[in-house]
């Protein structure tokens, strides 16, 4: 199917899963995201409503199935727009978009093939804040432990909070309550490494953290980064190639 615009830029994604893992990760947090296309990388990035969350995701340009880039573009996509698109797509299905600057259009190839086109969204990078963070503890750990034990603390509170005493482990608990507690530990293997400079805690809201985790359906490890009362930082190692970032404002 071929698009009816004339794209400076065409995406050809390599599965369905890489876009669909990225939306359900990005659902709830933000409304919308810009995707900047040069031709050497794609990089998609989201500031939520009320400016506590902030997703940055790069994916390096020879993961994709096709990218033709005619000048370096920013498209802008309501989150709205893209579950629209992705709504009844099997695994099957082969997912394109192209864009002219003003419009944005995806490609859906499957029984049936589906053409959708929206209005390119202007999204001001003035809004989006560099951060430059010192971190007192920064972690790698496996993916499924952390996702279990935030998955286990937003059933029974609203916050999660992060302490880290020594080298050997990192603990979770509900923030007002000091119930449910995780320990993500070398003992266990589910603290991988560690760089610890200080003792250090902070608490956030983990509704946020138990929506961006979907991303480990396509990461399968996690870099913990956090300090006192300071932004938290998750980095995720993207199986297909590339990264993502996810920062989260400590508790007021």
């Amino acid at each position: 199917m071929r698009m009816s615009i004339e794209p400076q830029v065409y995406i050809g994604f390599p599965d369905v899963k890489l876009i669909k893992s990225i939306a359900e990760a990005m659902r709830g947090i933000v409304d919308e995201f810009l995707i900047n296309v040069s031709q050497n990388k794609i990089s998609i990035t989201a500031l939520d409503p009320a400016k506590v969350a902030l997703i940055k995701i790069d994916l390096p340009s020879d993961i994709f199935l096709d990218l033709k880039v005619e000048r370096e573009l920013g498209i802008g996509v309501s989150i709205e727009s893209l579950e629209n698109v992705l709504e009844g797509v099997k695994k099957t299905d082969k997912i394109s978009l192209g864009s002219d600057g003003e419009f944005v259009e995806f490609i859906v190839e499957g029984l049936p093939s589906r053409r959708f086109k929206f209005r390119n969204i202007e999204i001001p990078t003035s809004e989006i804040p560099e951060l430059d963070l010192d971190f007192d503890v920064s972690a790698i750990v496996l993916s499924d432990p952390f996702k279990i034990a935030v998955k286990d603390i937003a059933a029974i509170g609203n916050y999660i909070r992060f302490i880290c005493r020594s080298d050997e482990a990192i603990e979770l608990v509900e923030d007002d309550t000091r119930k449910g507690l995780a320990r993500l530990q070398r003992e266990t293997g589910s603290l991988i490494d560690i760089k610890f400079k200080n003792p250090a805690e902070s608490s956030y809201d983990v509704s946020y953290l138990e929506k961006i985790l979907k991303i480990t359906s396509i990461a399968s490890q996690v870099s913990i980064n956090f300090g006192n009362n300071i932004p938290l930082k998750l980095d995720f190692s993207l199986v297909v190639g590339g990264g993502a970032e996810f920062y989260l404002a400590p508790r007021a």
